[in-house]
């Protein structure tokens, strides 16, 4: 065998015997591969599983605390102070609606015997720690008082009265009075019927009464008083006490009473009342 076939079957030879342990090599990392992916994958279960474990933990947990959340959330619901605004004027409904008010308009009659029970009863709202709004005209009395409305501060009490019981709880209704004998006119009341027992049923659910209207405060004030009503009213808003000026484009503008009032501001007033009261109440607790 010549020099140069033997040197190229030795290399020939050499060339296999390193492809065949290139290739055991190559074999064995395969193998190592292929059992890391395997490893790693058994792991990924496991991960996984424990992770699911963890995650029902954390959702159990959330749960607990979803939980107090409602409840607190409710307990708050359970202090917040719901307003039920009563009218007959369509525009003052509407706007209480914006408010998120609950709501009732009357006809122009004003509130009747079955409409005070209803009420009572809560078939409107839950009358407990509410704040209920009501249009002092009609909606509680007979007649509008707002042609006879004035600044009565200064006003005799014994003039007072007596104009009441021959001008104003009459109203528009002076008519009545023909045919009616004294006893009777005595009896008349400015008030729709019940509406004594309707405020008396409001303060015993723990409600609050605020009664609005356009006329002056005094005039209302006194009003109230004159039929022993003003202690089961918390507070009276007009105009002046919302302090709504009349709008005059010079600097002797007032806060007067005896004028149109717009009810979204006055709602905003009635808020704040509320809301400094309860502050207070909470301050004193």
């Amino acid at each position: 065998m010549s020099e140069a076939l033997k040197k190229r079957v030795l290399k020939e030879y050499y060339e296999k015997k390193e492809a065949e342990k290139n290739k055991d090599k190559m074999e064995n990392e395969i193998k190592e591969i292929v059992d890391k992916i395997l490893e790693n994958k058994d792991n990924e279960i496991d991960n996984k599983s424990n992770s699911t474990e963890h995650e029902t933990d954390l959702s159990d947990e959330e749960a607990k605390f979803n939980n107090n959340k409602n409840k607190n959330i409710k307990d708050v619901d359970n202090n917040f102070a719901p307003y039920f605004y009563i009218d007959y004027d369509e525009t003052g409904i509407e706007e209480a609606k914006k408010s998120n008010y609950y709501t009732l308009k009357v006809d122009r009659d004003g509130l009747t015997t079955t409409m005070f029970d209803r009420i009572c009863n809560n078939e409107f709202c839950n009358l407990n720690n509410t704040n209920v709004i009501i249009n002092l005209w009609r909606v509680l009395t007979k007649s509008n008082l707002s042609v006879f409305s004035y600044d009565c501060t200064t006003t005799d009490d014994k003039k007072f009265k007596k104009k009441v019981e021959t001008t104003y709880k009459w109203g528009s209704k002076s008519y009545l009075k023909e045919h009616m004998k004294e006893p009777e006119r005595d009896e008349y009341s400015l008030f729709r019927d019940d509406v004594v027992d309707f405020l008396k049923n409001l303060k015993s659910q723990n409600a609050r009464i605020f009664i609005v209207s356009n006329s002056h405060y005094s005039f209302v004030k006194r009003i109230l008083q004159h039929y022993k009503l003003d202690k089961y009213v918390d507070n009276v808003f007009t105009p002046s006490v919302c302090g709504l000026p009349n709008g005059r484009l010079t600097n002797l503008d007032t806060f007067k009473d005896g004028r149109k009032m717009n009810k979204g501001r006055m709602f905003v007033c009635i808020e704040r009342y509320v809301g400094r009261q309860m502050y207070k109440s909470n301050i004193k607790n």
